[in-house]
């Protein structure tokens, strides 16, 4: 059986506040990435897209100018430590399914204990 593989990644860039942005750099790190974790040569091209910039407001949910991902593993708490330290505010934002209750706990005990008391 034969698979379509994805060739192109188009990345949006809504309203203005993205010309002060590097795309060449910026293009090469996520084609970069993309080559190491999924072995694929993927184009990367940005599209610009005018007017209001999307968002999604959540109860309860802080807004942050940096963003970080963090599985509840010591390998992303590391990167969620490091960018902290490189960028200054950083919110670290986990994800999981209601089949993780596990990883669930454990990542509530770290917020509660350990990366809550320290901003």
């Amino acid at each position: 059986m034969r698979t379509r593989r994805i060739r192109k990644l188009i990345v949006p860039i809504y309203g203005l506040s993205g010309a002060h942005y590097d795309l060449v750099s910026l293009s090469r790190l996520l084609h970069e990435l993309i080559v190491f974790t999924l072995v694929e040569d993927i184009d990367i091209e940005f599209r610009w897209f005018l007017g209001k910039e999307r968002t999604v407001d959540l109860p309860g949910v802080n807004h942050a100018e940096n963003v970080c991902l963090f599985s509840g593993g010591v390998d992303s708490y590391a990167g969620l430590l490091l960018s902290q330290e490189a960028l200054g505010e950083v919110e670290g934002v986990f994800c999981a399914h209601t089949d993780q209750a596990r990883i669930i706990h454990i990542v509530a005990d770290l917020q509660r204990r350990i990366m809550g008391p320290r901003g």
